[in-house]
């Protein structure tokens, strides 16, 4: 899981997640640039970025592989089958 630090006007926060290397996920607003109120209430949005940013594909955020202002890694710490994890 990854998020960037929201700046007004300039960029926006958001989370991330980046599973096993090959597929990441966000959810990117449709509008840019942003408010700061648009931040506060929140505006429509895309997943990845598709048709927002050149670099948004289904499976593959924009920010994929950078390195996050803040970042934490999950680890399941006993075995568990697929079904035990998802739902």
């Amino acid at each position: 899981m990854k998020r960037n630090i929201a700046l007004a006007w300039r960029s926006y926060g958001h989370w991330w997640i980046e599973v096993d290397g090959t597929e990441s996920y966000g959810w990117w607003p449709t509008q840019l640039p942003l408010g700061a109120l648009d931040m506060l209430r929140g505006v429509p949005g895309v997943l990845n970025g598709v048709g927002v940013d050149p670099d948004g594909v289904p499976t593959h955020h924009p920010n994929h592989g950078l390195t996050a202002d803040h970042e934490f890694h999950p680890v399941l710490v006993a075995p568990r089958t697929e079904d035990e994890v998802g739902p």
